[in-house]
C-alpha cells in the first residue's frame, strides 16, 4: 500500500495511541533459580521457573488488554470520527493502518468496519476477504477468517466484491473442513482439509444490523474530532 499525503490525523489520536504503545511494554521476566553447565536441576526448581514465566506472560497479557480497554474508552471520550464527503459520521476511529491509509471504524450498532480505505471511500480498501465453502461446489454456508463483530468486503462468486458481516453473537468454529473459495476468479476447488485457523460464518451485510448501507463512502473520507 502507498503512503496518502496531507492525511487529517488529530494529535490527540497520535498521542492516545502512543500512551497505549508504551504502556504494553513488557518488564523482565525473572525466575527463582538459576542452572550452570554441569549442575544437577531439581524438577521442583525447574516447575517453578515455569511458573514463574507463565505468571509474567499472564500478567503482561493482562496488561495489554488493559490498555487496549483505555484506547479505545479514550477515542470514544474524545469523540474521534470518520466521516464521508457529505460531513455524515461513519463511525468512531478505532485504529489506522501502518501505511495511513486504511482506517477501521465502531458503527453506531457496535459493529467494526474491516479497512476502510481513506483514498478510495470503500470498504475492504486493497485486499478483499476470501469466502470459504466446507465442499467443493463454493456452495452453503460461506465462513471467513475475521472474529464475530465486523463487517467486511470479500470476493462473491461472480468474482465481484460484496459486503459481509459476522454476526456478534457467532461463535469460532474449528478444524471446518474447507474445499473450495471465492475469489477475483470465481470458485477456486481444492481437497477438503481442515483449515488451521478459527472461521466464522459470513454473513450477506444487514444494514439495520450493522449500521453500515453501503461499501462505498462519499469521498474525501476523513478523521475529525466530533464538534
Amino acid at each position: 500500500m502507498h503512503k496518502q499525503p496531507g492525511l487529517p490525523i488529530s494529535h490527540g489520536t497520535m498521542m492516545v495511541g502512543l500512551l497505549a504503545a508504551a504502556s504494553v511494554c513488557a518488564d523482565p521476566v525473572e525466575v527463582p533459580y538459576e542452572f550452570t553447565a554441569g549442575s544437577t536441576a531439581r524438577a521442583s526448581e525447574v516447575n517453578a521457573n515455569f511458573e514463574a514465566l507463565a505468571t509474567a506472560i499472564n500478567e503482561n497479557d493482562n496488561r495489554t488488554t488493559a490498555a487496549l480497554d483505555e484506547l479505545s474508552a479514550a477515542l470514544q471520550t474524545a469523540g474521534v470520527l470518520v466521516v464521508d464527503g457529505n460531513d455524515a459520521p461513519v463511525g468512531l476511529l478505532l485504529n489506522i493502518d501502518d501505511d495511513k491509509v486504511e482506517v477501521d471504524v465502531l458503527t453506531s450498532q457496535d459493529y467494526i468496519v474491516d479497512s476502510l480505505s481513506l483514498a478510495t471511500g470503500e470498504i475492504g480498501g486493497t485486499y478483499p476477504h476470501v469466502l470459504l465453502f466446507p465442499n467443493q461446489t463454493c456452495s452453503g454456508q460461506p465462513y471467513v477468517a475475521v472474529p464475530a463483530g465486523f463487517v467486511f468486503a470479500a470476493f462473491d462468486l461472480a468474482g465481484t466484491v460484496g459486503l459481509y458481516f459476522v454476526d456478534k453473537s457467532s461463535a469460532a468454529a474449528l478444524n471446518v473442513e474447507i474445499g473450495s473459495s471465492s475469489s477475483g476468479a470465481g470458485c477456486e476447488v481444492s481437497q477438503l482439509a481442515p483449515f488451521w485457523a478459527p472461521l466464522w460464518p459470513a454473513l450477506p451485510n444487514d444494514p439495520s444490523t450493522t449500521g453500515v448501507a453501503s461499501r462505498s463512502y462519499q469521498l474525501p473520507v476523513t478523521i475529525r474530532r466530533s464538534r
